[in-house]
Order: structure tokens, then sequence, then C-alpha cells
């Protein structure tokens, strides 16, 4: 787990709901520490403090309510925890965020005030509901499950719904929909659940071979359909996109570029050329461009070419040109002519590269 739990409590009477916390974590392969009513607030600070990990801290209070619980959330956090909580539990009064009445600015728990870019929850139980396993379990599930929530996005300086709902394939409406968001407003570091991308089930085998790709600074959807022989129309269709605007870190799903399995495909390097790339694998430029719905010459750096299968007859093999090879010295290896190989391969001069593949001759 990527989160330290920190079970905290002031008072001896919560000792036995916080353990039995801490059995549930421990029990699902988190590190977690307790930090009872035997240490003090500066120590407990200073404990959590000491671990440069991501942390999360859980510290139980006493309700005057015997019979409710109460929640705080900090206030640099969203109410997402603080209100599924309250929705799990039966016997929540009220979730709320506390401000310390010296500064306003700041919440009223120090423990809060001193977990930085971690996060936490104040947990304020009544003295009836102590030691009830059905409330430590509903806790624990509650937290264990928003820990481990791969669709929570935490908003940064200059973010919009808009943004962000692009990045991540989805709408505004979604978004706000699944937040219970009324407004478009939003502040930093504010958590918001993103909605799952739901795809149509595939129809056939080749639907499973469509990727993702992290739309990076520069990106365009022609140089992204170049890259992976697509086309902008293909790329915007898959995704739902009703423009050609694209933003740093958006998530595409990249259509899948071959239906042909004898097809294979190579990712151009610096110095590369089609006519280099065709004399590698004993086909053509047209053949390539054909292939790759390619109107120019021009190619870029880990662009994907889809490469035509180099034979349709089984009974040739290849081989794979290697330092100090030639014509003759290969001719003599597989008991054929230079001829031969040149005719098969359609070469016109006896010149090879390292790494060309050759078509031999049945021998």
């Amino acid at each position: 787990m990527n989160n330290l739990i920190y079970i905290e409590y002031d008072n001896s009477l919560l000792s036995t709901s916080s353990n039995k916390l801490d059995i549930l974590f421990k029990n699902n392969n988190y590190d977690t520490y307790i930090l009872g009513n035997n240490l003090t607030l500066n120590e407990k600070i200073n404990i959590i403090k000491s671990n440069n990990n991501k942390k999360f801290i859980i510290s139980n209070r006493i309700n005057s309510n015997n019979n409710l619980i109460e929640i705080i959330y900090p206030l640099k956090d969203n109410d997402i925890l603080a209100k599924t909580l309250s929705n799990n539990l039966n016997n929540v009064d009220k979730y709320y965020q506390l401000r310390s009445s010296i500064n306003t600015n700041l919440d009223y728990y120090e423990l809060l005030r001193n977990i930085n870019n971690n996060q936490g929850i104040v947990i304020k139980y009544g003295s009836n509901l102590l030691n009830n396993d059905n409330i430590i379990e509903i806790i624990f599930n509650t937290i264990n499950k928003y820990l481990n929530e791969e669709n929570i996005y935490l908003v940064k300086s200059g973010d919009s719904l808009y943004s962000i709902a692009r990045k991540f394939n989805v709408t505004v409406d979604d978004i706000k929909k699944i937040n219970n968001l009324s407004s478009n407003n939003l502040s930093i570091n504010q958590k918001l659940i993103i909605p799952e991308i739901i795809k149509d089930e595939p129809n056939n085998q080749d639907d499973l071979s469509n990727q993702t790709y992290i739309v990076k600074s520069g990106d365009s959807l022609y140089s992204i359909a170049k890259r992976f022989n697509t086309t902008v129309d293909d790329i915007k269709k898959i995704n739902n996109l009703s423009s050609n605007n694209l933003s740093i870190n958006q998530v595409l799903l990249i259509p899948n570029i071959s239906n042909n399995s004898s097809n294979q495909t190579y990712v151009v390097k610096s110095g590369d050329s089609l006519y280099a790339i065709a004399r590698r694998f004993n086909t053509t430029v047209d053949d390539i461009k054909k292939l790759n719905n390619l109107t120019s010459n021009n190619l870029s750096i880990n662009q994907i070419l889809l490469i035509p299968n180099i034979s349709n007859n089984s009974s040739n093999q290849t081989y794979t040109v290697k330092s100090g090879d030639s014509l003759y010295s290969i001719a003599k290896r597989f008991n054929t002519t230079v001829d031969d190989i040149k005719k098969i391969n359609n070469l016109t001069s006896n010149n090879l590269s390292i790494n060309q593949v050759l078509l031999i001759p049945n021998q």
C-alpha cells in the first residue's frame, strides 16, 4: 500500500476500537501505527512528521452525544470521504469542518493542521457506540476503498472542470454528478472522483489491441495519428472528441493499428528513411506508404509503421544481415547464389545494411 495508516486516540476508552481498526488495516497489508493516549500531542506529531511516506491519519475522539457519531474532515480536503462515511454509517449526527478560533484559516485539531499534504479524518464516537464491531468494519471498508480508489483526481492550479473532463475523456456533467457539485467552481487540492471511462464490449479480438496514449506538450491529433498509423477522425471517433483541441496529460484511446497479423510494426528511429526501412525489410517504399496511408516520405521519430508481410511463400526463410556479411558469404552459407538472393529480394546492387532482412531462396 502507498499510505501509512496512523490511528490516534486521546482516551483509554477508545483503545479497543482503535486496536480493532488497526488489526483490520494490518490484515489488508497496510503499514499501521497506533498513537495512543500514552503519548503527548507533540510526540504524536513528531512521529507522524518523521516518516516521509504518504500518510493517512485516523483520529478517534469521544463525542458528547452518547448515541451518535460526528465526522470532521480537514479544511484542505473536500467532503468525499466524510460524506461517504456518513452515508454508510447509521449513527452519524453530522460531518463538517472545524476551524481554529485563533486562526480560522487553520484546522481546530492540531494533528490535522500538521499533516500537510497527507490526509486525515476525525471520528467522534458516542460512548454507547464504542467497540461496535459493525461500525469499525464499516469505517475500515469505507476508508480502504477511498484510499484504493484509482479515479481520484487532485485539483491543481489552473484546472477547470472542462480541462479535467477533457483530460480523462469524460464530460463535465458526469464529473459534477458523481461528485454532487452544484457549480463549476473548484479549489486547489480539491479531490474529485473521476467517472470510469465505459467502453463498449469488444466485438472481436482485434478490438482488444486498442492502446492508450498520454498527450504531451507539442502533440496534436495529426502528429499522434501519424505516429500510430491511424487517422485524426478515427482517434476523435473512438474518444468521442468534438474538436481537435488537446490538453497535456489527456488520455487518448488509440485505434487498433492493424487487422492483419501477418504485418509487423517498426518504430522509427533517428536517421531512418522510408528507403532505408524498405531496404531493411525487403519491401518497397510504395508498399510501406500504401499500407500506412502515407502521402509523403516524411517520418517522425517514434512513429509506428506497419511493415508489409515480406513473403507469402512459407518455404522461404529469412536472414538478418550482420556486420561483415556480404551477398557472397550469405549465398555460400545457405548454398544458394548471389543472383538468386538479389532476385527474390528485388535488389539492384550488392550493398547490404546491418539488420537488413533478406529472404533466402528455398534450397
